[in-house]
């Protein structure tokens, strides 16, 4: 029997037991004490006896004269029965489970009553319950986002970052889930996210960029990488190509090209060969970008570290290199320009290098060149 097939069996219990509860009214209401002895009984293994104790005695005290359990009191014992199951199942290292809990904690966020236990809202009013709900299935959405990072369940994953309000948690959700696709080599599972144009494509890009910015560029082992191997320059590329941006992955790919020239020390054939590779993708790239725009700004500082002591960017910053670009550069900007034909020239000058490093290494000489 597999791990899922035992997962499902014991999780249906649990939910099971949850279920057993009355709707409303004060019938079977022993379930409704039973269940909410149950939740103690949890709590109590999970955060320990004082606060175990503190939260049965409000829930004693919203019990009736005659020992019956409010509606109000049965919605919220749902929710937090499920909540506390999440816990466990985290503490005994079952992500799978605790996301299962949170997925059914998140169906009675929003008919629970949610004042008690959050100090942030108290009283009655219907303003501080429901930020009282959003608030709850923020923090639910982001155990549900955590646990199906564990998993590997990316799409999963992206939804449960999509579900946070708009703002900082579910940009940073999909931050943290770019640049783990991006660790991973999923790269073709980062470039299928199914991102609208506007905030989160920047904040992919933000991340993917600044990853091959801080990264030390890899020589290629094989003539045709998988995506695992990529280094961080090239998933960079790849995900601009995804989104329609081929002279930014021009510029991204030039930038790697002119890194290995400044980092990898001595010009020997390995590292050629990756110069080389980067410009004829580079090449092809920018190929696909109409002729007035088929150029690249040298002076950007994404390109070019030292671009500021040339007195700031000659054409366009490189916001506007990864969008559609009506400028051309300017004639005291043309040699900081690399236009297509000048790239062209540079393909058929290190596959000319190339060569000569082959034909050196082939007779034993080891000087580089320079």
């Amino acid at each position: 029997i597999g791990r899922s097939t035992l997962l499902d069996s014991a999780l249906g219990f649990f939910l099971r037991a949850a279920a057993s509860l009355p709707a409303a009214g004060a019938q079977h209401q022993t379930r409704g004490q039973l269940l909410d002895n149950l939740v103690f009984t949890m709590r109590h293994r999970v955060t320990g006896p004082n606060e175990a104790g503190e939260r049965f005695h409000q829930s004693q005290s919203s019990t009736g004269e005659n020992g019956d359990v409010s509606h109000r009191e049965i919605l919220r014992t749902r929710l937090e029965y499920y909540e506390e199951l999440m816990l466990i199942f985290e503490g005994y290292g079952c992500p799978e489970g605790a996301r299962r809990m949170a997925y059914a904690a998140l169906q009675e966020v929003g008919r629970a009553p949610t004042n008690v236990g959050e100090e942030e809202f108290e009283g009655e009013n219907e303003s501080g319950g429901m930020k009282g709900q959003a608030l709850r299935a923020s923090r639910l959405w982001s155990g549900v986002f955590q646990w199906s990072m564990r998993l590997g369940s990316w799409a999963e994953a992206y939804a449960a970052a999509l579900a946070q309000a708009p703002g900082t948690a579910r940009a940073e959700g999909v931050r943290t889930l770019a640049h783990t696709l991006a660790e991973k080599g999923e790269v073709r599972t980062l470039c299928s996210l199914p991102l609208a144009e506007g905030e989160l494509v920047e904040v992919v890009e933000d991340a993917l960029a600044q990853r091959a910015r801080l990264s030390q560029p890899r020589l290629p082992t094989t003539k045709s990488p998988s995506p695992a191997s990529l280094d961080s320059f090239h998933t960079l590329a790849a995900f601009q190509h995804a989104r329609q941006q081929p002279r930014a992955a021009a510029a991204t790919l030039t930038a790697l090209a002119l890194r290995l020239k400044q980092e990898g020390g001595a010009q020997t054939s390995a590292l050629l060969v990756a110069q080389l590779r980067a410009y004829q993708a580079a090449l092809a790239a920018l190929s696909l970008v109409p002729a007035s725009s088929a150029w690249i700004d040298l002076l950007h500082h994404w390109i070019d570290p030292e671009a500021s002591s040339y007195g700031g960017g000659a054409a366009c910053q490189l916001a506007e290199q990864t969008r559609e670009l009506p400028c051309e550069p300017t004639s005291e900007s043309e040699e900081f320009v690399l236009s297509l034909e000048g790239l062209r020239r540079r393909c058929v000058l290190y596959s000319c290098r190339v060569e000569i490093a082959n034909s050196w290494e082939g007779t034993g000489d080891s000087q580089p060149l320079s």
